[in-house]
Formats: C-alpha cells, structure tokens, sequence
C-alpha cells in the first residue's frame, strides 16, 4: 500500500445561541442605520440578482450591483455577511460571490466566528452549489489569484472526497484540470501526472502522493480510486479499472461501449469519431438513462422531435422552473397538478396566510426578462401568486398588463399599469396586498405610491407588500414602487419568509438581529 493512514478530526459543535448574543452585543455598537440599510440592499439583492441580464439592466451593471452590496454589508461586520449567506432562498450567484470573498480576506482577530467555524460555514455554501457552479467558485478564485492555505485545502478536500469524484472526472475533466492545478501548482500538477501515470511508484514518489493527495481524504479506502481518478483528469489513459474510464476509451473504439456515459461526453465522442455514422439523436437515445434531472428537462423537446422516450417525474423540479418548461413546453395537466401540490407544501412552511389576500400580478412586457433567463420574473410570480392563494382563505386576483389562460400562465404584455389594480383590491377590503412585480411602473410612474399616500390618509391601513423577483442594478436593490410598502426579494416563494425578517428588524433592531443569527447559523 502506497498511502499512509491519516486521522481524521472530531467535528467541532458551537453554540447558535451565545453566537447571536455576541453577534448583537457587537452590532449595537455600530449605526443602526448603516446596518440596516447595509443588511436590507444584500437581503433584497442577493437572493434574486444574477450576473445575467435583465430586462432593463446590462450583466455588467447588475454584476457591479451585487458586487457592490456584498462589499457594503461585508464591510460592515464580516461576521453578519457570513451569517446573511445562510439565509433561505439565497442564490447560487451570491453563494459564490461569498465563498471568494470570505476566503480571500483574513480574519481579524476579533471577528465572532473562529476560523474553524467560518471554514464549516464556506464549505457548507459549497456543498450547497451544483456542481459546475461549485467549480466555478474555484475558477473564480484562480481568476482572482487566490490561493492561499485555506484555499487549496477547501478546493482538494471538496473534489477528492467527493462521492462523484468518477463522473466528474468524465463530465468535467478540462475544468477540473484547471482547478486542480490552481491548487497545486504547474510545477506539482506535472510531478503529479507523471507520477501518476505509472504503474510501479518509488518510495519517494509515494509519499509524494501522500502529501498532495492522500492528506486530503477523509478515508483512505478511497485513496486507490481517488489517484485513478485524479490520473484521468490529468490525461492517463492507461492501465484503467474504473467502469466510466474504460466506458471513455473503449467508446472511441466502439461507440456503444459507452452507453454509461453522460450524454454530452459521449456526444463529444460522436462528433469527432463518429460524425457521419451516427446523430447526436442516436447518441440521446443511447444514454437517456444516463442523463441528470436538468438534462431529462433540458433536452425534452429534442427528445420528442427525434421520437426517443425520455422520462420526466415533475415532482424532482421547483415550481419556478417548472413554470419556465411550461413557458416554453406548454403546460400540461401533470404539471398543473404538481405546482398545486409544491403551492400547498410551500404554504405550509412559510409563515404568511391571510383570510383574504388580494394579489396583483405584474404582466407587463419587463417580467419576460433577458434571453439568457427568458420568463423567469413571470415564472416566479405565477409560482408566487399560487402560494399565496393556497395560504390564504379566500384570493382576490388582479392582473395588470398581460393576459392569464385558464392553465394559470401569464401571457406578458403592454406597459406596467398596476395603481388601478391596487384600487380595485383595496375597495375589495382584503387583508393584505401583495403585488408581484420587477417594480418598474411606467404608466404612469409614481402612481401606486399617490394611490397608497391618498388611502393612508383617509384611513385605509391594509398592509401592502411588494415581491419582487428581480433586482434593479440602477437602485442597488429592489425598485421600490412606494416607501409605504414592504419589498420582498422573491427568488423562489419559499424566500418570501426573509421578509418576515426584515419586518421584525424594522420594528427592534436588536431582536431581529439575534432572530436573523440564530436562523441563519443554525443551518
């Protein structure tokens, strides 16, 4: 046996509780406002800012944005950013974007959670990622030029020891070479790939391995599969055993040795081997037992053009995405019941339900978004809109710009007329409003907030709430349609309970702070 034995550490357990104290004790003496208006913009922006386009802002303005808001609240307390990073209903993007930030700053010496403790913090947010969102942190972190101790550590315990570690091999292999060497280094990488690449290892060259392979794993029965692996990324095609590693080589031989692979490396395989024997249809019908749960959605409708059966279970995708299929797909009776279904479930779970509720949804031309994430603001709405209505009692629907099918999609339309809407529902005299929009009222701008000061002065007080799935890079946040509405950051419906949070940090600072703290960490 090549590796050595290595222990393995004992997790250390921390107290939610006496963090929160401490958190608070720290935070009050700071601004209140400062931290208020810090934590509200990254609330509001990180769970639903992208670095895609919108429909009225650029990527690069809405990358400069977020970019701008994590730095704000990072600036603030370190400690507080790391804590806003586990809320629900966070992103990808902003995961990301904390994960390099956090790992590219030292600590101070007297920051609430100890290194230990961050590091858990960061490799949870990674663990949380898909994995080619989670290899783009580590490229993010090679194009920034970070590579410190904790670093490399949190790259190669992450990928060694990771279960898939065989199929990503196959799926993500020139990535992965990139993030491999980023912490490693050429010069090791190269030692490494040689080394590797025979079949007998001196004693020198073992404990070579041990120290830049086998003193990342948490168990060393892996450590044979884990040099294979690491070989193959590194460009070893000899000597192999692992199924998916011979499936590679011998499907260039023969293409249906690699029936086992993922779709689109077999369909790799195909296009330089095989271009004028077989179609990319072939290569789907071959491997569609093979491909992911985004995969079976992705590719549906080439699927059903080129007459290969593809199974799809509903219940494994959000109801936003599934809203978007249906956008595209069209909606079907399975799918109608199934967003029914996450409607109730998520009702259920999140703190909202009113004996009337009266909703206004935004149909205007704006909520169709960007190409690059094409009808996700109306996705989000209509998955929205139907968690509220199976929250509540009874629901008042009022639809402004656009036109509703009886399947529930919202056919996107027109300029963004919502005061007549906010009208008719207050003269209705439901329990609260919430109005789902990107916030960019346009005809006229400015006339929800005249119609809500107009109903607060002759008494009317019915709460109004504005969900919002979009950020607005020009305001640094939300686009507010009046500052006597609450603006909810809307990502998925399940999210709208941070704005819960956000009430109660309003009305006692303090206490909202321990609530924040102890929710977030004790994820």
């Amino acid at each position: 046996m090549w590796y050595s034995i290595l222990k393995i550490p004992n997790k250390i357990m921390f107290t939610v509780a006496t963090k929160a104290t401490n958190a608070v004790d720290r935070l009050a003496t700071l601004d209140e406002t400062l931290v208020i208006e810090a934590l509200f913009g990254f609330m509001d922006s990180a769970t639903t800012a992208t670095s895609r386009a919108t429909f009225y802002n650029t990527k690069a303005e809405q990358k400069a944005a977020l970019e701008a808001v994590h730095s704000r609240l990072f600036g603030v307390d370190r400690s507080l950013y790391a804590s806003a990073l586990m809320l629900p209903g966070m992103n990808d993007y902003s995961k990301q974007l904390g994960v390099t930030k956090l790992l590219v700053k030292q600590r101070g010496e007297d920051e609430l959670l100890t290194d230990v403790q961050e590091h858990r913090l960061i490799v949870k947010l990674i663990n949380d990622l898909p994995v080619h969102r989670m290899l783009k942190v580590f490229m993010m972190l090679r194009e920034q030029q970070i590579n410190n101790a904790r670093t490399r550590k949190t790259i190669l315990k992450t990928i060694l020891n990771h279960r898939s570690l065989e199929l990503w091999s196959i799926r993500y292999r020139k990535k992965m070479v990139i993030v491999l060497e980023h912490a490693w280094g050429k010069r090791m990488t190269g030692i490494l790939r040689a080394i590797l690449s025979k079949e007998t290892r001196t004693e020198q060259e073992g404990k070579i391995l041990n120290s830049q392979i086998v003193k990342y794993l948490r168990s060393n029965e892996k450590a044979t599969k884990v040099a294979e692996c690491v070989g193959f990324i590194l460009g070893n095609r000899t000597n192999l055993t692992l199924p998916l590693f011979r499936a590679f080589v011998g499907a260039k031989e023969d293409i249906f040795k690699g029936a086992r692979l993922p779709y689109e490396v077999l369909e790799g395989i195909r296009s330089r081997y095989y271009k004028d024997v077989l179609t990319s249809e072939d290569i789907l019908d071959l491997t569609k037992n093979t491909l992911t749960t985004s995969q079976k959605m992705t590719l549906q409708n080439k699927a059903q053009k080129s007459g290969v059966k593809v199974e799809l279970d509903w219940r494994n995708y959000d109801a936003v995405r599934l809203y978007v299929y249906a956008y595209k797909m069209g909606m079907t009776h399975d799918i109608r019941q199934v967003l029914n279904e996450k409607a109730r479930q998520t009702a259920q779970k999140v703190p909202i339900g009113f004996q009337h509720v009266g909703i206004l949804v935004d149909g205007s031309a704006s909520m169709y978004g960007d190409e690059t994430q094409a009808m996700r603001p109306i996705a989000t709405a209509c998955a929205t809109r139907d968690m509220l209505m199976a929250g509540s009692q009874f629901s008042t629907i009022r639809y402004a710009g656009g036109v509703v099918s009886e399947d529930g999609l919202v056919q996107i339309e027109g300029d963004t007329t919502l005061a007549n809407g906010v009208i008719d529902l207050l003269e209705k005299g439901v329990d609260a409003i919430f109005i789902l929009t990107d916030g960019y009222e346009n005809a006229p701008a400015g006339r929800v907030g005249e119609v809500i000061r107009l109903a607060r002065q002759i008494g009317i007080d019915t709460p109004i709430f504005q969900a919002s799935p979009v950020m607005a890079a020009e305001a640094g946040g939300l686009r507010q349609l009046s500052e006597s509405v609450l603006t909810l950051a809307v990502s998925q419906p399940a999210a709208m309970g941070i704005g819960l949070i956000k009430a109660q940090l309003e009305m006692d600072l303090k206490a909202g702070l321990k609530a924040f703290i102890q929710m977030t960490l004790s994820n």
